[in-house]
Order: structure tokens, then sequence, then C-alpha cells
């Protein structure tokens, strides 16, 4: 008795636990995630974690039924005795009803400083011939750094208990895979696609490796994977794995058995598993069934995957800013410059080369030509936000024609083998301006023609308003990875620009409450405005040009490069 009072009293619970807690006498996951869209049951600091981490009263009143007035479904299905004798020895963290004890252990995504620990996980496991060594998953987890997860001790993060590699791929790769065309190692990042809500994607399980004598703590993983597509509204369609010996008591076999995959075209080697249309699944199964399907039946599914910055959604402050600081942390110290080109090299007429060589595509960074460029940024737009309701495209073309005409440098495209595929949007506006787009009271399309400014010699130096970097959703995967590359460089070639005309700047100021906006923030070290963020329910962000940042040098180079070679009125 004195246990369970304590753990009532626990503080707070771990996304990845949340699973565990649910039984045929509680609420379904479903409903759990519910209350969290309703602030029901609050999210606390997560202290820079991935995983989310919820109120502990909140958790145990939504368990006890209090918070949908319920005490479980007439019907549900009970766990299965597999399922309520699943522990993890070293954390005691047992599927036992609503009693989990705390544990020691934790799950995470793997980190860069992660890999070569998996890798001699991996080697002492299934030796060195079959191990993947981390060059081979280094590109992988740049193009998705869900990709790969974890089970480690609490107090040492180089024990590793557990590891699960899981990568969403083409079903043309998939199908190569499984009928041994290619092996793990050819599998490139432009093959593995990042998670978004709006896609259905097929994975396939590359990596499920645990100590000999606890393989049962790779259901704890499994388990955990599909909480986090829960709560991400990810619809994965098909799972699917191979064996060399389906007799063979693995911790990939746990997973097959646990999760009930059925042979492949009645091949003994290849499995699948289909979460989203089976009725005889696992309870964590079935619960995310409800989950993604109760998704979709009250959220329109977006069009497109962009790069934006600003969206109309408001996912919690916490959440942001745990996927900005993540963003942070993992750039360290490096410097923003060197990092990007690194990875890419802009010429002086905007044209962009990967330094690897690999796949070389003709990538160029630009203004705006014509009339097709300024079309394809508004359809590119439109496919997210849904075409104006407002103004015909042929209006709206000929505003932005308006607009260039005053300032041809408010717009970057980025076209890709002579398709404009993404764009910069980044308007120099009076400072009032801005504080009412960032405060949410106008937006960028209410703006006049008479708030928009020049970048001209010799004139105080204007504040910018970053509204979009956009990029289409058929780019995917590592291509997706570079080409936010090509953004960012895009996004230093634009100021840069505006240096070498001997325009000043003074900041550059945005808002967001996209993950891959946010990313791109953290690498151009932006800094949080939090007084606004509270205010709008969004991050808002400033990029001071008056700071020695990394980001800004080849612009201040430019700028001081001008004015060394022009005689500016009313300046130096």
């Amino acid at each position: 008795m004195v246990e369970n009072k304590e753990e009532i009293t626990r503080p707070y619970y771990w996304a990845s636990e949340i699973p565990t807690l649910i039984s045929s006498t509680t609420p379904s996951l479903s409903s759990f995630y519910r209350c969290v869209a309703k602030n029901q049951i609050r999210k606390v600091d997560n202290q820079g974690k991935p995983d989310a981490a919820y109120n502990g009263e909140d958790v145990q009143r939504f368990l006890s039924g209090e918070l949908t007035r319920r005490k479980g479904e007439a019907g549900r299905e009970k766990l299965s005795s597999k399922q309520k004798n699943v522990s993890i020895h070293e954390g005691n963290l047992r599927v036992s009803g609503t009693s989990v004890a705390l544990q020691p252990l934790t799950i995470d995504v793997a980190q860069y400083d992660d890999l070569y620990d998996l890798y001699g996980l991996e080697i002492n496991q299934v030796g060195l011939m079959d191990a993947i060594a981390p060059p081979t998953y280094i590109p992988w987890l740049q193009a998705n750094d869900h990709a790969y997860w974890m089970l480690f001790d609490s107090k040492n993060r180089k024990n590793i208990i557990a590891m699960l590699g899981v990568l969403p791929l083409r079903e043309d790769i998939i199908r190569r895979l499984i009928d041994k065309e290619i092996v793990p190692s050819q599998i490139t990042a432009q093959d593995v696609l990042s998670y978004t809500s709006d896609g259905k994607f097929s994975v396939y399980i590359i990596s499920a490796i645990t100590k000999p004598e606890q393989k049962d703590t790779i259901i704890a993983l499994i388990q955990h994977l599909f909480s986090y597509w829960c709560e991400h509204f990810i619809s994965v369609e098909s799972v699917y794995a191979s064996v060399a010996d389906s007799n063979e008591d693995t911790p990939l076999m746990r997973i097959m058995t646990e999760c009930f995959f059925v042979p492949l075209n009645h091949e003994k080697d290849q499995w699948e598993l289909r979460p989203l249309e089976r009725s005889y699944q696992p309870l964590f199964i079935k619960n995310y069934q409800e989950c993604i399907q109760g998704h979709n039946e009250k959220v329109k599914k977006e069009k497109s995957s962009m790069l934006v910055l600003d969206r109309p959604t408001t996912p919690s402050l916490d959440d942001l800013r745990a996927i900005y600081t993540k963003s942070l942390t993992r750039k360290g110290n490096e410097d923003y410059t060197a990092k990007v080109h690194g990875i890419v090299d802009v010429d002086e007429n905007g044209y962009v080369t990967r330094r690897d060589g690999y796949n070389q595509r003709k990538v160029w960074v630009g203004r705006v030509r014509d009339d097709d460029d300024i079309r394809a940024t508004l359809r590119i737009n439109a496919s997210l936000f849904g075409s104006s309701k407002k103004f015909t495209e042929d209006q709206l073309v000929e505003f932005r024609r308006a607009w260039l005409r005053k300032n041809p440098d408010i717009y970057r495209v980025l076209e890709i083998d002579g398709e404009v595929v993404g764009f910069i949007f980044a308007i120099p506006l009076p400072m009032p301006v801005i504080d009412r787009i960032l405060l949410g009271e106008i937006k960028v399309g209410d703006v006049s023609m008479e708030d928009l400014q020049e970048y001209k010699p010799g004139q105080p130096p204007v504040n910018i308003y970053l509204q979009t970097l956009g990029l289409h959703a058929k780019i995917q995967g590592g291509e997706k990875y570079f080409a936010g590359s090509y953004l960012i460089a895009g996004t230093e070639r634009l100021i840069t620009d505006v240096g070498r005309q001997g325009g000043e700047v003074s900041g550059i100021f945005t808002r967001s409450d996209e993950s891959d906006g946010l990313k791109m923030i953290g690498a151009m070290a932006f800094d949080e405005m939090p007084n606004f963020s509270e205010r709008v329910g969004k991050l808002v962000f400033s990029l001071d040009f008056s700071q020695d940042k990394p980001s800004l040098r080849a612009y201040k180079q430019a700028l001081e490069s001008y004015k060394s070679h022009h005689v500016v009125e009313g300046g130096v």
C-alpha cells in the first residue's frame, strides 16, 4: 500500500509511460490525448528531453475516469498475460494495470554521441559482419532524427539496454529490401522519409537489439514508438520486418509475436503488420488505431509539408521551446557559416553545389525573375493555407509584381533542376507594423504598399519580418535536409545582397509554431522574445544585427566593403 501511495504522488509521468498505464479499467489512449488537447492534462517541464512529461495529478485523475466521467468501456479487451508481465528488470517498469514504479531507465531518441555505443551493443549481439556501422545510419538520422530509439540506464547513458531502428521508406525501397535486392547499407538519406502528420507511411524495422538477458525490453521501445506516432498523428499503414529464422528467440521475433505480424506472401522470412486495419491487435496498437482514426475524423489533412515559419495552429509553447532548445543543443558552439557552407556552397550567381558532390543537381537561389516564379510561390503557399478566397491568382500576381517593383529583394526562389520548389519571403517594414504582425493583429496580406520599405544607402537601418521559408511537399527525406540547407544559405545570401547594395538592417523578426521552422531559426541563432511569445501563443524571435553572430558576418563584411568604395549621402 505504501508503494502505491508513493506512485500516486509522482509529480509527472513521461509520455512513454502512458501506454503502459492504459488498461481495460481506464479510458483509452486516444481519450488521453484528447484531454491533453483540451488542456485537462497539463504538460510540465520536460528538462529538454524529446519525451513529453505530464502532470502526475492530472494523469491520475484521467486514469480514475474523473476527466472523462467513465471508469472504462464494456467490451474492451483485457491486457494479455504477456502484456501484463512485460517488465524492464533493471528499471522495474511493469505493465500492470495503472501501477508503474519509478524507474531508473530512460527512453530517448538516439543522438550522434550515442551511435558508437549503439554500434557496440549491436556488434556484441549480432557480430561485426551483420552490425550496421554509424557511417551508414548517420545520414538516415539527418533525414529523420526519430529513426533510432534507445533504452538506457538513467544514471549512465552509455549503458544501453535496448535499441530499435525503424525507417520510414518508400514502398519500392522496402520491396527491394525484403526481396534482398539491396542490403541496409545501400539505403541512402534520400530514401529515408521525414515524419509528417499529413502523410501515410510504410516503415521497415532495420534493427532490434537488446542485451541477451533482457529481450522483453524491446516491447517497451515498440510501445513507445506507437505512442510517439499517436502523439504526433503519424499515420503508419504498414510495418515490415525480415528475419532469417522465425524459430529463433530474438528481440525482433518478440516484437513480431507481440504485435501479431503475419507472413508476407507466405514467405517465412518476410513479415508485415498493418496497424490501422486489423482488429486483433494488442491493446497499445488498438489505442493507436483509435488515436489516428479520431484525428482523421476531426482534423482536415494538410496537403503539403512546408518549412514554414508561421502557420495558423497553436501548439503548446513548452513543446515549441523543446524543439527550439533541441536545435540549439545540437548546433552547440558550431560556427553557423562553417556548418552551412560545410554542406553547400553558393557562388556569386546564386548557383548552389553540395560539397560532397553526391547526386548533384542544378540548384539555384535568386530573385524572382518573372510571373511564373510569382505563381510558383503562390501555389506552394496555397497548398498549405488554401487558395485565397478574396483574390484570384491573377490579382495576387499583380499585387506581388507591384511589391517587387518597389523592392525586388523581398523574395528569393529556390529552383532545383529548372523547377521552383521553395521560396523565402522577407519584407522590410516599419517596426510598429511588425509589432502588429507579431501580435497577430494584422497579417502580412494587410500591409499597405506605403508600409513596404526599400533598401537604400544612407537611409536609417530597416527592420525585416521573415514570413516564410517554404519548401514543396515532394521534397522529403535526405533531400529535404539538403534543401533546408539551401534555404538557410539563401537567407544569408539575401541579407548579404542587401549589404552589397549599401542597405542597413537593424534586425529580423519572425514567429513560428512549426518544428522545421524552429530548427532553422535555431540554426541561424535567433533569440526568443518571451514577452511576445506569451502574448500570442507562438514563439517570437529576433535576430539583432548589432550582435556579433556568425550568420551576420557575411552581411557586415559586404556592408563595410560597400562603404569603403562609396560615399554614402548622410553617412560615411
